[in-house]
């Protein structure tokens, strides 16, 4: 700076450089000072409208809407269980239900206990003649003779049974078969491996047939918005069992079709669970079964017994009325492992 030159002095007899220094330090200490006080906006400074109890007035006038799952009937069990109340039981009274493989000793158990809860059975089997004999016994059941691997069969059948009853709330794959061959047996003679026209036989009984006919009910359901809900019974053999190859691979299947669709199906409101019993104490057990392997199924078994039809009966129940239950293989074997 030359001499003599005159320095500039603000109104407090400060050089003005030094006023301006101190009015930056001011304002940078206002900039960090919390703004957040009486309830001010933290970074604006402006007022927010506060309720009676501090929370924000918006809130008061739009309340948090529960979203929407489905239908009115599934969607209010969904607000009631976020709301902590838990979802209600779906009863079966009034509802249609195709059982498959219906005239056996198992689907007669099944349909039985549907029918004792008010539900409209419908029983679907190949075997016409046992079906003659189902219709005479209970005449209220709706019997329709179907090969469930032939689709024309089953879209006739599934035909005449919405034409009967209007619609379908769900269906019960039940049928089966049981078949016992090593995939090599040194003593077997002429027919040591595992031929290839048994595994297709038990594969199209236990496989295919739930494929088929869960493909065109769900369809109808679908496309006339129906929810409900597909039981699949699967085995505890699906974990593999010695001397079950085709039987085994099958309920393997069955079990893995069942957290598929239920991934596939559950925006539509419809629901698929498994179950996988042991080994049921049913003539078809009986016959596929010596004697021997049966006594030592049965000491093996923690429980000592063959699993009983009216437990299987009970598990559909379950499965058709809980309405939070779909994806899961439940297990009904006595505690029994393989």
């Amino acid at each position: 700076m030359r001499c003599g030159t005159t320095i500039p002095h603000n109104q407090r007899g400060e050089p003005r450089t030094a006023h301006t220094h101190r009015q930056r330090a001011e304002d940078a200490a206002r900039q960090r000072r919390p703004r957040h006080r009486h309830g001010r906006h933290p970074r604006l400074g402006l007022a927010r409208p506060h309720g009676s109890r501090g929370e924000h007035r918006g809130a008061l006038r739009h309340p948090a809407r529960p979203r929407r799952h489905g239908g009115d009937a599934l969607g209010g069990r969904h607000r009631r269980a976020a709301q902590g109340q838990g979802c209600d039981p779906v009863s079966p009274q009034g509802k249609v239900i195709i059982v498959t493989g219906a005239a056996g000793n198992l689907g007669r158990v099944i349909g039985d206990a549907l029918q004792a809860q008010g539900a409209i059975v419908v029983a679907w089997d190949r075997d016409a003649q046992a079906l003659e004999t189902l219709q005479r016994e209970q005449p209220a059941r709706t019997c329709l003779a179907c090969d469930l691997t032939d689709e024309a069969q089953v879209a006739h059948a599934l035909a005449e049974t919405v034409k009967v009853h209007g619609r379908v709330d769900g269906l019960v794959n039940n049928a089966g078969l049981i078949h016992n061959t090593l995939l090599f047996n040194m003593m077997g003679g002429d027919q040591r491996r595992h031929s290839l026209a048994d595994w297709h036989r038990v594969v199209d009984a236990n496989l295919t047939s739930t494929f088929v006919a869960t493909s065109h009910v769900v369809e109808h359901m679908a496309m006339t918005r129906t929810k409900g809900v597909i039981v699949n019974i699967s085995s505890i053999a699906a974990g593999g069992n010695a001397g079950q190859s085709a039987y085994a691979a099958a309920k393997a299947g069955v079990e893995s079709l069942t957290v598929t669709w239920a991934r596939e199906l559950g925006a539509m409101g419809i629901r698929v669970v498994a179950i996988a019993p042991g080994f049921v104490d049913t003539e078809s057990t009986r016959r596929a079964l010596s004697e021997a392997v049966i006594a030592d199924l049965t000491r093996r078994t923690p429980l000592r017994r063959l699993v009983a039809p009216k437990s299987i009966a009970q598990a559909v129940l379950f499965a058709l009325q809980d309405d939070d239950l779909s994806g899961v293989v439940l297990p009904l074997d006595g505690g029994l492992r393989i």
